[in-house]
């Protein structure tokens, strides 16, 4: 991770904060910034419903790029991107690999059952090298999106089971031995620990 990489992660972290949820909905909607780097230069941004109310980040940020070449660019993204939606809409994971870019800085995975490593797993099949936000900025992320994760702990409308460990050690586990961020940054499996959650 470069000097660069910490700035355009920290910009994500600022975008998030601005988030706009939708109107009317109960549950607490994630607050998400993600920018779009390319040889160190900045190609575009966006945070959670800056585009329109409910779009992604990632959405917002490739559409704010105006159609440029993403092949080989680097996103920094504050929340896994997510694996599913509803037809025809198309899910982020899928929208970065159909970009072609080369790199993914992941701030949390995303705490909801039904979706966590799902676009971390996308992504790492795509080819996409992974990357971890630095514990600094994680902390950040863990307060601005403490209700969402908090929702996914208790509320029993949500099938799963979540259990948040970061603190200083990125551990984010499922039903799945866990991953954590080693000293490079990268994200790889605890083999040696298996959590006993079912989903």
């Amino acid at each position: 991770m470069t000097d660069q990489h910490y700035l355009w992660m920290k910009k994500a972290v600022e975008l998030a904060a601005k988030s706009v949820s939708e109107s009317g909905q109960v549950d607490p909607s994630p607050s998400v910034g993600a920018v779009i780097d390319k040889n160190g230069t900045k190609i575009s941004s966006a945070y959670r419903g800056q585009y329109a109310p409910g779009n992604h980040a990632e959405k917002c940020a490739i559409e704010f790029a105006d159609g440029r070449d993403l092949s080989a660019s680097v996103v920094s993204t504050t929340l896994e991107p997510c694996s599913r939606l509803n037809s025809p809409k198309i899910a982020c994971a899928q929208r970065l690999i159909d970009q072609g870019v080369s790199t993914v800085f992941i701030g949390v995975y995303n705490p909801n059952p039904k979706i966590y490593r799902e676009g971390w797993k996308m992504l790492q099949d795509a080819g996409i090298k992974l990357r971890g936000f630095p514990a600094d900025l994680r902390d950040q992320l863990l307060a601005i999106n403490s209700a969402l994760l908090g929702q996914h702990r208790t509320n029993g409308n949500h099938s799963g089971t979540t259990i948040s460990a970061y603190n200083k050690s990125p551990v984010f586990s499922i039903g799945e031995a866990p991953l954590f961020i080693d000293r490079s940054g990268l994200l790889r499996h605890q083999a040696s620990s298996m959590c006993t959650q079912k989903r």
